[in-house]
């Protein structure tokens, strides 16, 4: 929107100019509307291969990098618990 702004510093009577920055501004607009949408339509996608296994290759796809990120800890958490208790009964 600071584009929008600078366009009132821009002086003049002459309806031409009047004319120009209401298009310009109108442009504007609609390539930030249009930006706002594209921003709002992303997602994250994590590539994952627990193993050395490629078979065992996966993705998945999430709707931030927070929730891919929660997903993420929480798997590492699982796998570091697992083998902890794999440990502890092998003693």
């Amino acid at each position: 929107m600071g584009f929008v702004l600078r366009l009132d510093v821009i002086q003049g009577g002459d309806p031409m100019i009047w004319e120009g920055k209401r298009a310009v501004s109108r442009e504007l607009t609609q390539i930030l509307e249009f930006v706002d949408k594209v921003l709002a339509g992303r997602h994250t996608i994590i590539l994952m291969q627990p193993s050395k296994n490629r078979a065992m290759r996966t993705s998945m796809d999430f709707d931030s990098v927070n929730h891919a990120l929660d997903v993420i800890k929480l798997s590492h958490n699982v796998s570091l618990y697992s083998s902890m208790y794999s440990a502890i009964l092998n003693q």
